[in-house]
């Protein structure tokens, strides 16, 4: 051993062992439990009924604003979809007082940056620049929430539909793979559920949007009574209390919102569907109905989507990109939502696999949590490390445990509440391409 060597041993044993940057302190019995996370904030609500949430973080002289409206793609209705993401790009059309284009102008001046983004459940503007270009931030998000409707009108809102029939042809439309997410939701739910169109919309429904359309929703939906305020960064909560006061208290609560509620509903069969497109490899997707967000296995679920592809060395990227060579990609996520959850694997074939591969799932309705919760050990997993070969020429990746008894195994799982322990099977056909024969019970095949 070199004296180099000898004197770098020697500071280990000097530092009694301190854990390297980035791992967690060990104790005698094993890892250190780790320090809760904590995010400090103040919550106030004005009388308008506009939430304000304040985050101080002294660590840089910067500041952010992000402005939810509790409105999006779910809040349509069927034959009148895309109104929540239009409205979106209405929004940077000007105001009142900052009319086209001063908005983009006066933060760029200041330094600042500003962006939006919809989803099924949420409409959320933010700006992030220089903590002293605080107040005109605030000031700017009050004067379009508050002032304006007067000033639309129907060019602006051809200007932007026009926008927004491009962002669909150059997403979805024109995109490789891009019809793939519509074409799930509106398989995964029933005609008329929120989350079975696509948050942008239509062609037809963007195309018969009127003005009085876009004035209904914004009355609607754009008022502090269905909005939150979040302001993070170097700032004083008292201050900025004041501020939202200043510039937003003045704005009138806007009606009571109804949300939708769907009834419940239950996959009779799985359905496979099959789109041409010219794109250089094949795809797969699975997908099925799980929980919704922020319920206990919402969490669960995303963070086994994570053991499974979250990494190089999870689950199946290792045993399917890496060890076995018979996918390209392969990716997983929960998408729990305000109304309901989904949960979608995508695989992405290399050209020498013929497109009639395909997998499959079978759900036993024991505890996503429970397996989580004893991971640490390794023994709730210790099955997922073997590989066999089937007598029909299928692949087990995985090894699910023994269901319990009584437990109900389904290709989609139909039991709310509960979470989901996955098998995963991969077929690989020996010869030949898609004739449409799927051995699997009740397959409907849709092209």
């Amino acid at each position: 051993m070199s004296y180099r060597s000898l004197v770098g041993v020697a500071a280990l044993l000097a530092l009694g062992a301190a854990p390297a940057a980035g791992q967690a302190p060990t104790t005698a019995r094993g890892p250190a439990p780790a320090a809760a996370l904590r995010v400090p904030y103040v919550i106030d609500t004005l009388d308008n009924g506009l939430t304000l949430i304040v985050h101080e973080d002294h660590s840089a002289p910067v500041a952010t604003v992000n402005v939810w409206y509790h409105v999006g793609s779910g809040d349509e209705k069927f034959g009148r979809t895309g109104f929540a993401h239009l409205f979106e790009h209405l929004m940077f059309m000007g105001s009142e007082h900052a009319p086209y284009p001063e908005f983009d102008r006066r933060l760029e001046a200041a330094g600042s940056n500003n962006n939006g983004s919809t989803t099924e459940d949420r409409t959320n503007y933010f700006e992030s620049g220089p903590a002293n270009a605080l107040p005109l931030m605030l000031w700017l998000e009050a004067d379009r929430m508050g002032w304006m409707l007067p000033t639309m009108d129907s060019a602006k809102v051809d200007l932007q539909r026009d926008v927004v029939k491009n962002e669909r042809r150059q997403r979805v439309d024109n995109q490789p793979y891009g019809l793939a997410g519509e074409t799930l939701g509106a398989m995964l739910y029933p005609k008329a559920h929120p989350y079975s169109w696509p948050v942008i919309g239509s062609m037809t429904d963007l195309s018969a949007a009127s003005l009085e359309d876009v004035k209904e929703f914004f009355r609607r939906y754009y008022a502090p009574n269905n909005a939150s305020i979040v302001v993070a960064g170097d700032v004083k909560a008292a201050e900025v209390k004041a501020l939202v006061q200043k510039y937003f208290g003045a704005i009138p609560r806007g009606p009571a919102i109804e949300r939708p509620r769907p009834a419940d509903f239950k996959l009779g069969a799985d359905t496979a569907a099959i789109l041409e497109d010219r794109v250089q490899l094949p795809r797969l997707y699975y997908s099925w109905p799980t929980e919704k967000g922020w319920t206990p296995d919402d969490a669960a679920l995303s963070m086994a989507a994570y053991i499974l592809t979250g990494a190089k060395n999870s689950r199946l990227t290792q045993k399917l990109v890496y060890d076995l060579q018979i996918a390209s990609g392969v990716s997983s996520f929960q998408d729990g939502k305000r109304l309901d959850g989904g949960k979608s694997y995508r695989l992405r074939l290399p050209a020498n696999v013929p497109v009639a591969a395909f997998w499959s799932l079978t759900l036993y309705d024991t505890a996503t949590r429970s397996m989580l919760q004893n991971e640490r050990n390794d023994s709730a997993l210790s099955s997922y490390d073997d590989l066999k070969t089937n007598p029909d020429g299928s692949i087990d990746l995985f090894f699910a445990p023994e269901a319990p008894a009584g437990s109900e195994s389904n290709w989609i799982p139909t039991v709310p509440g509960k979470g989901f322990y996955p098998m995963l099977r991969f077929y690989t056909p020996k010869e030949g391409v898609f004739d449409g024969t799927w051995k699997l019970p009740d397959l409907e095949v849709v092209k």
